[in-house]
């Protein structure tokens, strides 16, 4: 496949819904800042369930295009123990609002500071043996 092919495939697969997300989502906390996007627990009005929400606030065409990149990748990993589970995308007043899976135990980057370098071997075995079984998942 070339790269206008896969662009193409990403367009025609990843749909962004327009309407507000606050009809569908109630924001309860912030839960963490990055260089790209701000990370919110939200709760699904409908259902009750909770979920994160990955709020983007893309620069550019091209930034806009690596979302949709993530976008289409967490699709195709949906239902596994190795990829956060996507929910759905939003596209409103020029921001990318994606509903995912929330991690109960929180990121590992704010996990690795708390640590501060005491890392066991267990833990330091876990990590790699997760990281390893997604990187062999994304591959295959």
């Amino acid at each position: 496949m070339t790269d206008e092919e896969v662009a193409q495939m990403i367009d025609k697969n990843v749909q962004f819904n327009t309407n507000d997300p606050r009809d569908s989502y109630e924001v309860i906390s912030q839960i963490g800042v990055g260089g790209f996007s701000a990370v919110y627990q939200v709760k699904d009005k409908k259902t009750g369930e909770i979920y994160a929400l990955k709020y983007i606030t893309p620069k550019n065409d091209n930034e806009q295009k690596i979302f949709k990149n993530e976008i289409a990748l967490m699709m195709e990993c949906r239902n596994t123990d190795y990829v956060l589970n996507y929910k759905e995308a939003f596209w409103f007043r020029d921001k990318i609002w994606i509903i995912i899976e929330i991690m109960d135990g929180g990121a590992l980057t704010p996990m690795l500071e708390e640590m501060k370098g005491n890392y066991s071997e267990d833990f330091c075995r876990y990590v790699l043996y997760k990281t390893v079984k997604a990187l062999k998942y994304l591959h295959d």
